[in-house]
């Protein structure tokens, strides 16, 4: 689904995607989860590119 991704967004956005799907009915959650895993990588891959501050 996704291209290989940098560790440090994956165990981000499992654990960002796990609080907010938490409440989530059972039948919803996976759906929930992948939109969330799909917006949390958009917004965590975009910082991997950039040069380091300094």
């Amino acid at each position: 689904m996704f291209p290989q991704l940098d560790t440090h967004c994956d165990s981000l956005c499992i654990s960002v995607c796990a609080d907010q799907c938490e409440d989530v009915p059972s039948y919803a959650a996976g759906d929930c989860y992948n939109n969330c895993a799909a917006t949390c990588h958009d917004d965590c891959d975009p910082l991997q590119t950039l040069p380091p501050p300094g």
